[in-house]
């Protein structure tokens, strides 16, 4: 007897109760108990039994944004006996999924995807009632359904959509794989059918010229809003009095009988905090519906700030807390010889979570510019403030309050912010598409026929979606050739190369943004001013520096070709035979006429004047190798134990698993090697 209780491996530990265990022994029918719990909330109480007609798996919701409940009663509306054995039959196959489907890397499905298959079902579940006037067949059951190539075909015509064409095949394939025994038939393969009319597309890519119009306006808003945060996050904290902000006609029929209790109307309270320039010039508020729309439409545009500037998916802005940002620093401070900083880089970390791939909420990561910081100043500040408004901590509200219970004067709850496209700012209405706009989307997906999708045709305004600037950030910071294919991948949390290189797929085709188009020249060039060649002109000292403080001024033994060179060059530094004046001053003038370069690596330094191919890749190990590489041993234990951690969350018959497997016997075999060998160096010296 086998027992399984999926659902489980989802669960936050200590937060919600697991479901009742469903058991199976091997070779006989399933039977499913008609009492069996499939869902419990914090308390243990059941929100999905199997015999009920309304299941609501929310308690095992990942995301922030609640699921509709499941509901089968429409399918019983007629209350005939086939529809009520059609709903138990539809049940059946969806306990089945729930309970035994294999999926993802947790190795069950999330309530989202069950909720998706459950409207597949119901799909299904409705084209059989509707046979049932159809004298030559009657009413099918799911059985009859799935097992007959005919039917199911007739049934996947008269379905749209990429959503069915991804969703329906993949419920077939799970049932074939869960099996006869449990299932009660083995379904078609939906290999022998056609879901050509179902083909899904890939998110477009922002043609420049409209991206970098967002770019600007977020930007302005950004600024703007930013003048006002403190002064707005006080005034919606006086919320908390319900009368506050409403006309005074209405608080005397509340109950504010003397004029002297009065409160502010809205028009007055504004003006007491200095926001009339923000909420009545700009967003014309008049009453409470006016404010929250108002906040809605701030809020929007700072999300969209966020997917802008890090390629954040939907949902895991949406699970960004109230304390989500920290500062790190990515390079160590640079100093000169006299104690002057050249160079201290510092990068900010905008930390969520994300589900992708895990199944559970874990915490990550992503790095964004100082934009983003003012962007989360901005929604702390409103977030702070309704929170005052409930009565509650900031710290346990979302970094997007969700400000609708300002409408109501009870039942204030802390939710999400809830993404419409009613909150698009005005400046998105003057987005069209151009004829250039057009060409490079054609461009970005030669394979694709944007002349039949509607909402991309020239003189359209361009409908913006959050996914849109996840891509459009990965394939033009692709173009400029500044960001490597491993860093894109740590920053969009993705397992496989291969899987950002779908992101940025086709990148070398349009000419970088960072340009303007030269009608003279006839092709894309960078203004003069642009901060490039200021970059360009700090390089050689940078370099140097780098060159000095990490390599040579280092205790610790240097491997590799040109490891070993450096190695005898420090020699000479602790002999007093070369001065780290002359040192430094001979390094920068090689540097300049570009006889010499250098960046950091994983495992030390690089050297080579020229494309680095296993670099843009992440072969990370072939610098072990390289007759340009400076290893440092440290580093190549370091490696050695992010490769054993990262293996413990593979599958042994991944790929993954194999690829790092490889990095880490690579990795072991040169540690191994050079400790070896000053051992025996160690052991002449002291002979």
């Amino acid at each position: 007897m086998e027992a399984f209780s999926k659902l489980t491996t989802q669960l936050r530990e200590g937060e919600y109760q697991a479901p009742d265990v469903l058991y199976w022994v091997k070779g006989e029918p399933l039977e499913i108990p008609k009492d069996l719990v499939i869902c419990k909330d914090e308390m243990g109480e059941p929100t999905a039994i199997y015999s009920k007609m309304l299941w609501d798996l929310n308690p095992y919701r990942l995301s922030e944004n609640p699921l509709t409940n499941l509901s089968f009663e429409s399918l019983v509306e007629s209350k005939d006996k086939e529809a009520y054995e059609l709903v138990n039959e539809f049940k059946r196959l969806l306990v089945c999924l729930i309970y035994f489907a294999q999926a993802g890397r947790t190795g069950s499905l999330s309530s989202a995807v069950i909720l998706s298959y459950f409207n597949e079902l119901r799909k299904a579940a409705r084209f059989c009632l509707s046979l049932k006037e159809n004298e030559l067949v009657g009413c099918l059951t799911l059985e009859e359904l799935f097992t007959n190539k005919t039917y199911l075909a007739a049934f996947i015509s008269t379905q749209t959509g990429t959503t069915f064409s991804k969703r329906f095949p993949a419920i077939l394939n799970h049932l074939t794989v869960i099996g006869k025994d449990k299932v009660g038939f083995v379904p078609i393969n939906p290999k022998a059918l056609d879901f050509s009319d179902h083909d899904s597309k890939q998110t477009v890519i922002i043609p420049q010229r409209i991206y970098l119009s967002v770019i600007d306006n977020v930007l302005e808003d950004i600024d703007e809003f930013y003048k006002y945060k403190d002064r707005l996050s006080a005034f919606i904290s006086e919320f908390k009095d319900r009368f506050y902000g409403t006309a005074h006609v209405t608080q005397k029929s509340l109950g504010v009988k003397d004029s002297a209790n009065y409160r502010d109307d809205m028009r007055t309270a504004i003006k007491r905090h200095g926001l009339e320039g923000l909420l009545i010039d700009k967003y014309g508020v008049k009453k409470k519906a006016g404010l929250v729309l108002a906040l809605a439409k701030i809020q929007y545009v700072m999300k969209t700030a966020i997917h802008l500037f890090t390629g954040m998916r939907f949902e895991e802005v949406n699970r960004a807390r109230y304390k989500c940002h920290s500062t790190a620093v990515v390079s160590e401070m640079v100093r000169d010889e006299k104690g002057n900083i050249l160079d201290e880089g510092q990068t900010i970390d905008l930390i969520s979570t994300t589900t992708k791939f895990s199944g559970y909420k874990k915490s990550a990561a992503w790095f964004a510019p100082i934009e983003v910081v003012k962007v989360i100043e901005i929604l702390q500040a409103i977030t702070s403030g309704g929170a005052q408004a409930l009565g509650v901590n900031p710290e346990s509200c979302p970094l997007l309050l969700n400000c609708s219970f300002l409408n109501f004067l009870k039942n204030k709850k802390v939710k999400v912010y809830a993404h419409q496209k009613l909150n698009e700012p005005e400046w998105s209405k003057y987005l069209i598409i151009t004829e250039a706009d057009y060409a490079e989307m054609v461009a970005s997906d030669e394979e694709r026929d944007f002349s039949i999708e509607e909402e991309f045709q020239i003189g359209n305004v361009w409908p913006l979606a959050s996914h849109q600037f996840r891509r459009s950030l990965a394939f033009y910071a692709s173009n400029t050739g500044f960001v490597s294919l491993p860093s894109l991948k740590k920053q969009y949390k993705h397992l496989t190369n291969d899987m950002t290189r779908y992101y940025r797929r086709n990148f070398e085709k349009i000419k970088t943004i960072f340009g303007f188009y030269d009608a003279k020249e006839k092709k894309h060039v960078l203004p003069p001013e642009h901060m490039i060649f200021d970059f360009q002109m700090g390089i050689a000292s940078n370099v140097a520096s780098s060159i000095v403080f990490d390599l040579l001024e280092t205790e610790e033994p240097l491997f590799g070709k040109t490891g070993g060179y450096i190695q005898k060059q420090k020699e000479g530094l602790r002999k007093g035979e070369v001065k780290i004046e002359e040192v430094r001053s001979e390094t920068e003038k090689k540097v300049d006429s570009g006889e010499l370069v250098y960046k950091k690596t994983l495992l030390g330094g690089c050297m080579k004047n020229g494309r680095c191919d296993s670099f843009m890749l992440g072969d990370f190990t072939s610098c072990l190798t390289c007759d340009d590489a400076s290893i440092k041993l440290s580093k190549v234990e370091a490696e050695i134990s992010n490769c054993e951690s990262e293996l413990e969350g593979y599958e042994k018959d991944s790929g993954e698993y194999q690829i790092t497997l490889s990095e880490l016997n690579r990795l072991t075999k040169f540690r191994d090697a050079k400790m070896i060998k000053s051992a025996a160096l160690e052991e002449a010296v002291d002979e």
